[in-house]
């Protein structure tokens, strides 16, 4: 005698967000984490206005409450897929791109501490942050000759701010690091390494911040450009193409059976 083999028993409760997909193509109205309350009011406000007789003209007016909603989800899904591919632009690019931002207008992004964004930087204090940078070259290029003719190498970090010189001795003494002309140099505790430090890190760093500053909305601007990604919006055009028109032709059978049910009275 064969035995019957037990079935699996699976669970199909989220069987219907399988075709979840930007948070747009679900086969449910509401999704989840979306609010039943505001749905609920979209709903009766649509009732109101339309006042459906019976349950044909209830259904259609529900039908449109719900492409309405859908509708609502697609600019979501526009402004979550230029965020994410904003993100993406910043994590892949490098200070390098500045240059090319600021010469030739190509995709580049600013970046400054933890801020990633341009736009995280209002205008006040990217004023503040430009103007600190310019004051800091121009502090450097003045300081700079007087620790190449300091006398020994205490002198010479006297000549500097504190936060430099914790920066030279905790990150850089000890290190060793290619030179232009393709040696090699180790940072050491002289006057040679601090101005070595000065020269190749320092002033670098605060010519590029300021440049960055300078050029802070011409470099948001290229990183909205290049986070335009036509193929993924095509996908979720075509979709609210889909919704525009189901809505117009629940919206002319609604209209078109009101209209009727006028005549009939008359």
């Amino acid at each position: 005698m064969k035995t019957k083999e037990l079935a699996t028993v699976k669970d199909t409760s989220l069987k219907k967000y399988n075709s979840l997909r930007f948070g747009l193509r679900s086969a449910a109205t509401l999704l989840p984490w979306e609010s039943l309350d505001e749905y609920e009011a979209l709903r009766h406000e649509l009732i109101d206005h339309h006042n459906p007789v019976g349950p044909t003209e209830l259904h259609l007016v529900e039908e449109i409450g719900s492409v309405i909603w859908r509708k609502q989800r697609v600019l979501l899904a526009e402004s979550s897929l230029y965020r994410k591919e904003l993100a993406s632009q910043v994590q892949h690019k490098s200070d390098n791109l500045v240059r090319s931002a600021v010469i030739g207008k190509a995709p580049a992004y600013l970046q400054l501490g933890n801020m990633t964004l341009a736009e995280t930087v209002g205008p006040a204090e990217d004023r503040a942050s430009l103007e600190a940078a310019e004051k800091g070259l121009e502090r450097i290029s003045k300081v700079l000759p007087k620790v190449q003719e300091a006398k020994d190498y205490a002198t010479a970090k006297a000549l500097l701010p504190p936060d430099l010189v914790d920066e030279y001795e905790v990150q850089w003494l000890g290190e060793e690091v290619e030179t232009d002309e393709g040696g090699t140099y180790v940072y050491k505790e002289d006057i040679e390494g601090l101005t070595f430090f000065l020269e190749d890190t320092v002033v670098p760093r605060l010519h590029t911040q300021s440049t960055q500053h300078q050029y802070t909305q011409d470099i948001a601007n290229q990183l909205r450009g290049q986070s335009f990604n036509p193929e993924k919006l095509e996908l979720i055009g075509r979709y609210e193409t889909h919704l525009d028109r189901k809505l117009e032709r629940m919206l002319g059978m609604l209209l078109k059976m009101q209209e009727m049910r006028e005549s009939v009275k008359i």
